[in-house]
């Protein structure tokens, strides 16, 4: 299944993927919030920023009102 290679791949913790937030301003579109990760996690090693980014994409494309909608897909995805 989707989620399982999904999670089969990405051993990123809860806390790493809150401190790829850190600081954004919502509600954001999916694209914004991928973009705002990708400028937030540049200190990161490539491989954790790989996972990072592949977990991000995998949000349904819609707009993000607040942090707990943005952790509900994550918890769908992961």
């Amino acid at each position: 299944s989707k989620k399982g290679g999904i999670r089969a791949v990405m051993s990123v913790s809860a806390s790493t993927l809150a401190k790829s937030l850190s600081g954004i301003d919502l509600p954001q579109s999916k694209e914004n919030i991928n973009k705002y990760i990708s400028r937030n996690i540049v200190n990161m090693n490539k491989e954790s920023q790989s996972k990072i980014l592949k977990i991000f994409e995998s949000l349904p494309k819609k707009d993000y009102k607040d942090m707990a909608e943005i952790e509900k897909e994550l918890g769908r995805i992961l």
